[in-house]
Order: structure tokens, then sequence, then C-alpha cells
């Protein structure tokens, strides 16, 4: 069985009805709106399903191959399996190993010899389409384009994408790690590359890299902080990019070819939760004394491909870049690695402008707090009284914002579906159990009546967790932009016209202005979990907004919250009181049911909760 062999047996993502998604629109905005602005969208609603563009509309999204990720977050490894041991490895070492690990699943993939992902619990196949992105992937602007289009590249030959671009100190390195690919070579062999370098060679050239790019001053290597741009607003990213094709075209698609980025951060030794988060995430800002030159490592990246980062005291960390790459690809990814466990780049690039981009990107990383936590949950009690520990999680961090703001934060959380080209949906998570939840728990209501309206709650938003994996979610009426590009080879198929071009149009619903509350996620959420992580964060969709991810493990829960200096410590801390409320509700609820248990059984199971 090859790597897609299973392709045409999957079943294509469904096209949910524009009944379905009004239904679930209404629901979402219901707790954010007016009730003036509600009932103007309910009067809309039976136009909006009967409105021609939206009929079009759902013929694209029938022809329609793929999905909306989710924004891009970034994910850190537990320590290297050999770290507490008499010899642990050097920051090259483990580089070389990650490196190493990782082109085996660049040669897998495309030898197609991959095995297929399959779901944990009754072996489906699932789509494998979206790996085909995990690596040779650059984001780059439309330079042909004026409004804010973005555009994968990726190289024409196989044989020129063949080398790794590594980043230290602000020095750019290609590496050539595979062997050349020729038919001849492929029929007697069986596979269209071999790595060139052994681990132990491999971190020889590393550490190489590292002492060489060491000896470049501070001013230097922030003469050649090109990385920078790739954080820019579209314009100046764009612009930058132009300035690089005219004078490094070259050097600039031997970027854009490479498989991944591997950062080698020789600054940063960081030993606390926050801190790894921190350096892993963007970089630090630092400033050297007396002057405003930027000596920090947040320069030293390449935000538009994939990227491995390895600190001085060999922490490690995956950033990607979430329009091309799936989240799901990226966890079976760092599962596989962490289980297998020099061409400089010219310098002719304006000085200037790599200054803003750098002084710019020191702003936003200032002004953000990234904070951690590990929180015993229960895994077990939750479960066996009968919520899912997803939806639990869910519930929870909306009554700690409720509580801490006293209103309901729009926020939507991806989910994995299992379909053809096609593995996330988004789903809106508050609702009106939301909203009358919130209320209610700050109210003097009883712990009692405060569960029951927290374990419906829980159904609701369980009940669209699970219509979205089966591919029933509310956003693809609604995000119409990018449905002509994907289909514009479909015969037959009228292009949708350019909806902010026609004069005075007004669409029911879709044209709403209330519609683009939905589209600004107060509070992003994400779940995301495999044995070889340590935590997972994702940054806040806009400046007011906090960005969650976590980690559920057997016995407890791994949190990384993030905002723009909002009240971060204190949501989590709101969080971790609201979960230890609802577990002794539990608990107490479990203390009157045993009393009434009409079985020794059901008594046993119950006291087991207790316990």
């Amino acid at each position: 069985m090859t790597t897609f062999s299973n392709e045409p047996n999957i079943p294509r993502l469904s096209v949910p009805s524009t009944e379905s998604t009004i239904t679930q629109l209404l629901s979402a905005l219901k707790p954010l709106v007016s009730t003036e602005e509600y009932d103007e969208i309910v009067a809309e609603a039976h136009s909006f399903k009967q409105h021609k563009i939206i009929n079009l509309i759902q013929k694209h999204l029938e022809a329609l191959r793929g999905d909306i990720l989710p924004r891009n977050p970034y994910l850190i490894l537990k320590q290297d399996p050999y770290s507490k041991t008499l010899n642990p490895p050097t920051q090259a070492q483990r580089a070389a190993n990650l490196i190493n690990s990782s082109l085996k699943v660049v040669v897998s993939l495309r030898n197609e010899t991959l095995k297929p992902d399959v779901t944990p619990k009754n072996g489906n196949p699932l789509s494998m389409n979206c790996y085909r992105n995990l690596f040779e992937i650059t984001r780059a602007p439309d330079i042909h384009d004026n409004a804010h289009h973005i555009i994968l590249k990726k190289y024409k030959n196989i044989n020129d994408s063949r080398h790794i671009l590594v980043i230290c100190n602000n020095q750019y390195y290609k590496l050539e790690v595979l062997t050349e690919y020729t038919e001849e070579a492929y029929e007697k062999s069986k596979t269209k590359h071999r790595i060139w370098f052994g681990d132990h060679d491999l971190s020889l050239i590393l550490q190489d890299i590292i002492d060489e790019s060491s000896e470049f001053s501070t001013l230097d290597s922030v003469n050649n902080s090109i990385g920078s741009l790739t954080t820019q607003t579209y314009h100046v990213w764009k612009q930058g990019r132009l300035e690089l094709e005219k004078s490094n075209a070259k050097f600039l698609e031997t970027i854009d070819n490479a498989l991944f980025v591997v950062v080698l951060d020789v600054l940063n030794s960081p030993e606390s939760v926050q801190d790894k988060t921190k350096v892993i995430s963007y970089g630090t800002s630092e400033l050297q004394p007396g002057t405003s030159i930027q000596c920090g490592s947040c320069t030293s990246r390449w935000y538009d491909k994939l990227q491995v980062i390895v600190t001085k005291n060999f922490v490690a960390g995956v950033l990607w870049e979430s329009t091309s790459m799936d989240s799901t690809a990226i966890l079976r990814f760092i599962s596989d690695i962490y289980t297998d466990s020099i061409l400089k780049l010219a310098r002719n690039i304006n000085g200037s402008d790599i200054h803003l981009s750098e002084t710019r990107l020191a702003d936003l990383i200032n002004q953000h707090d990234y904070i951690t936590m590990d929180l015993k949950l229960d895994i077990h009690f939750i479960s066996k009284s009968g919520y899912s520990v997803d939806s639990f999680l869910q519930v929870v961090l909306q009554i700690a914002n409720y509580t801490l703001y006293g209103r309901i934060a729009n926020t939507l959380e991806p989910i994995t579906t299992r379909f053809r080209d096609a593995r996330t949906e988004l789903i809106p998570v508050q609702d009106e159990e939301i909203s009358r939840l919130g209320k209610l728990f700050i109210s003097n209501s009883t712990p009692s009546e405060k569960l029951r309206a927290f374990r419906r709650a829980v159904s609701s938003h369980n009940e669209r967790y699970r219509n979205a994996m089966i591919g029933k979610g509310f956003e693809r009426h609604l995000a119409v932009d990018y449905l002509n590009e994907v289909n514009k080879d479909v015969a037959g198929l009228e292009p949708i016209p350019e909806l902010a071009m026609i004069p005075h149009l007004h669409i029911p619903s879709l044209t709403n202005p209330s519609i683009e509350k939905i589209f600004s996620p107060e509070l992003s959420v994400s779940n995301c979990g495999k044995a070889a992580l340590r935590f997972f964060g994702i940054p806040p969709a806009h400046n007011q907004g906090f960005g969650i991810g976590y980690i559920i493990h057997r016995d407890k829960v791994c949190i990384t919250a993030s905002s723009k200096h909002r009240q971060t410590n204190r949501l989590l801390d709101t969080f971790k009181s609201v979960v230890n409320e609802i577990k002794r509700s539990i608990r107490q609820d479990s203390n009157f049911l045993l009393q009434v248990a009409d079985s020794e059984p059901r008594k046993s199971e119950l006291l087991s909760f207790k316990s």
C-alpha cells in the first residue's frame, strides 16, 4: 500500500446545506449581537437560501477540493531522550538527529511509502493529500496581483529541492542533504533519494556552521536579517520580495526550493516553560546596550516555510506556515521525527527596510504575553461522568472568560475531519447554552443548577464538534474569496462575481456587517495532542484577543495562552478555578447518585469517581 493509495476510496467532504449554514450562524451570532441585529439576520435568513449568488456559491462548494486552515501555531518537542544521560546531545547533534529524521519522512513521501493515516478507533483511512504541502513549499505574495493575494511556490523539478536552508545568527546556508533523482537509479534501488549524511557527519557540518556564523559581529548579523521581512505587512513583504528577486533571484529561489528551514538559535538556552515558549514561537528581542541595534534571535527566522528550531541547550520546536500546511500533517511529522529520534545569501538589500522590519517585529514580540500551565484533570473521571474532555475544556474556557469580562467571547475551534482533500473544519464555540451558562455561573444559583447548565453546554458543543468531523461546518458559504481560484479549471462552472466590485450589492446575511464578527474571534482555541509534544500554542487572531492551545494527556492538560498584554495569567488562574469547581460539583452529584443507586456495580462505579 502506498501513501496515497487510499485517496480514491476516501469520501469527499460533504457540502453543508444553506439551511444548515444559516442555522449554525444564527446560533453563533445570537450571544454576540444586539437584539435588533439578530432580528435583522433572522429576517434575511429565508432570502439567503434563495439568492442566486448563494446558489452559485453552493455549486462552487460542490466542486471544491480542499478546506480552510487555522492560524499558524507552534509546537515544542519534549526533551531529547538522551538529555538526562551522562552524554547529553549538543545543539548540533540534536539538530542533526531531527534533520535526518525529517528527511526520512521527505523520502518516504516522495517514494509514496509513508504509511497512510487511519482513524484510531475503527481504522478508516484519512486523506493524505495534505502531506503534499508539508515540505518544499513557500508562502509568497502574488506579485502580479494588486489584492492581498497569497500564492504557494513549489519547485519545478524534483532535483531543485534536495537541500535544506540553515539559518544561524542571521547567516544563511544551503546544505544539500539528498542524492539526485534519476529514473535509472530509482529502478535499481526503488527509492528516489538517499540521505547524504549520517547523524554524526551532519552534526560536524552543523557545528562548523555554528562556529563560523558566530564570528560575525552583531552589526554584520543585523545587516543580514532579511528574515524579518517575512513578518511584515502584505505591502512591505511584497516589496521586499520584489527587491530580492531583482538583486538576489538565484538565492531567493534557493530559499523557496529548500525542503525546510533549520534555525540554530545560538543566543538562547531557555530553561523555564515560559522561556521555551517565547524562544521557539518568535525568538527574543534584545537591544545591544546603549544602542538601538537588535541583537536578539527574533530576526533569525524565515516565517514563510516550515521551520525546525533548536536552541543552544538543544530545546527543539517546530513553527509552520498555516496557509499551506495542515496541523494534522504537522502532528504526524513531529511524532515520526521524535520517534526516530555552504551557500551564503548575498547582502545587497536595502538595509533601512530590514531595520524597520526588525523594529516592527521587536515591537510585536514585546507586546505579547505567553503563559503556560500544567493542570491535573482526572481524564478518566471526567470521561466516566459522561463528558467529552475536549468539550469540557472548551466550555470551561468560556466560563472563565465570562467570569472575568461579563460577556460572551466569539470563539472559533478548528476540528479535524476525515475526508479526501480536507482535514480541518471550523466551529463556533459560543451559542445560547454557553450564554445562559455564563450568566448562571456568576449568579447565586446552586451548584446543581450550574452543573445541569454546564452539562447542556458541553453536550451542545460536542454535537457541533461531531457535525464538523463529518464535514458539516458553517463557514464555507461565507468565506468565498478563494472559490474562483481553486475552481478555475472546472468546466461549465460560472465564476462568482467579485462582490466588492458590484455597487449597492446586498446579499442577505452574506453582506450583513454582523457576519464579520464571526471571523474576528476574540478567543482562538485549539486542541492538539501527541506524546512527543510538551506544549502547543497559537497566537491571538487579533490585538484584543487570546490564542489558546492545549494538549490533553492521560492525567493532565498542558495549556498555553497568549495575548497582547491582557490578563493572560488571570484567565488561566480563573480557568483552573472553574475546572476545580466543576469537578467538585460532579463529585457532589456522584454522592447523591450513590445514595439512590439501585445496584452494587453502579455503586462501585460511583465510588471510583470519588477516589
